[in-house]
């Protein structure tokens, strides 16, 4: 897991038994608490079917810029609850490396499209 030290700081203060961003056990454990508190702070605010997007886009990128994208979404009428409306509009979002985010998302949704239910490849990358 890649944490900033700001990020893990605040994710070690609510979880003292986390050393340190070093720490192998402590970083993958902090990125699996962000992840999952991210998670939670986009349910009922975007559609069920792009939940997993927006959580791993504001994991890449922090979450101001995502909801910064959602605002500049709306107001060029775009439903902002739709990870499609966040990457409309993603490289007009002043001060975020949207091309960073983009990737990676689509790395992720890549590799969940060669996965099964239980997480197994069933189809290799191409």
């Amino acid at each position: 897991m890649q944490l900033m030290p700001s990020t893990f700081a605040q994710i070690q203060s609510r979880n003292p038994g986390f050393h340190s961003v070093d720490h192998p056990e402590s970083n993958i454990a902090a990125g699996i608490y962000h992840a999952r508190s991210l998670w939670r702070l986009w349910r009922g605010s975007v559609a069920a079917e792009d939940r997993t997007t927006f959580t791993f886009g504001s994991y890449n990128a922090g979450r101001v810029p995502i909801l910064r994208a959602q605002e500049l979404a709306v107001a060029r009428g775009f439903d902002p609850t739709r990870w499609a409306s966040v990457e409309t509009v993603a490289r007009d979002v002043p001060r975020w490396r949207h091309r960073e985010t983009l990737t990676y998302v689509r790395r992720i949704e890549a590799n969940l499209g060669r996965m099964d239910a239980r997480g197994r490849v069933v189809r290799r990358a191409q």
